[in-house]
C-alpha cells in the first residue's frame, strides 16, 4: 500500500488518516472543501477540494471519503465509485475472517467485528465500538464511539447511533434513524425517526 487520497480534513478525517498511516499506507494526502484547510493543516497536507481530488484520484492507489455526516459522505462516495475506494482498518481493531465488508468503510481503534457480521459501504465504525455476531450494518451508517450492538442487530442505511449507546440482540433500527447518545435500545426503532434514553423512546418533533 503506497498512496491514498482521503476526502475530509476535519476531526474525523484526521482520525481516519492516522488509522490509514498506522495500517500501512505510506503516503496519505487529504482533500477538503474548506479552503481554510488547504496547504499544511494540523500536520497534514491538504491538497485541494473535492473536484481537485477527482482530477487527481487516478494518481493514487486508492481513495476514501472520511466525512462524519452520513448524507454528505454518501454523496461524495458516489462521486468516486469509478476509483478504488478502500476500507481503512485500524491495526488495534479485531475483525473476524467471516465478516463481510463493503467498500469505503472505516473500522477505527479498538473496535470489534464478530463472526458473520455484514457491514456495507461507507460505514463509520468509530473507536471502541463492538458489532457482535450476525449483525447487519447497512450503507453510510455512523456507529459512534463506544457503541455496542448485540448479536443479530440490524441498522438501516444512513442511520446514526450515538456515542455510548447499546442495542440488545435482534433489534432492528430502520433507515435514516437517529439514536441519541447513551441510549439503551430494547425494541425496534422505525425509519426516519429520532429516539433517546434508557430505555430508548421515540422523540416527537
Amino acid at each position: 500500500m503506497i498512496s491514498i487520497a482521503i476526502l475530509g480534513a476535519g476531526g474525523h478525517g484526521r482520525v481516519v488518516a492516522e488509522a490509514a498511516r498506522l495500517s500501512g499506507w505510506r503516503s496519505v494526502v487529504l482533500f477538503d472543501d474548506d479552503p481554510c484547510k488547504h496547504g499544511e493543516f494540523k500536520n497534514w497536507t491538504v491538497a485541494g477540494d473535492t473536484q481537485e481530488m477527482l482530477n487527481l484520484a487516478d494518481q493514487f492507489e486508492a481513495v476514501h471519503v472520511a466525512i462524519g455526516s452520513n448524507k454528505i459522505r454518501a454523496e461524495k462516495y458516489h462521486l468516486f465509485e469509478r476509483f478504488n475506494i478502500a476500507n481503512i482498518i485500524h491495526p488495534s481493531s479485531i475483525v473476524s475472517h467471516s465478516v463481510h465488508l463493503g467498500s469505503g468503510t472505516c473500522v477505527l481503534a479498538y473496535s470489534v467485528l464478530a463472526a458473520d457480521a455484514a457491514v456495507g459501504n461507507g460505514v463509520i465504525l468509530n473507536n471502541g465500538s463492538t458489532i457482535d455476531h450476525d449483525c447487519t450494518v447497512d450503507n453510510f451508517v455512523h456507529i459512534c464511539p463506544g457503541v455496542n450492538l448485540a448479536g443479530g442487530v440490524v441498522i438501516g442505511q444512513g442511520s446514526f447511533i450515538g456515542v455510548g449507546s447499546s442495542v440488545i440482540e435482534g433489534v432492528t433500527v430502520g433507515y435514516d434513524a437517529l439514536v441519541g447518545a447513551g441510549s439503551v435500545v430494547v425494541e425496534d426503532i422505525p425509519s426516519s425517526s429520532k429516539a433517546y434514553g434508557n430505555p430508548c423512546r421515540l422523540i416527537q418533533d
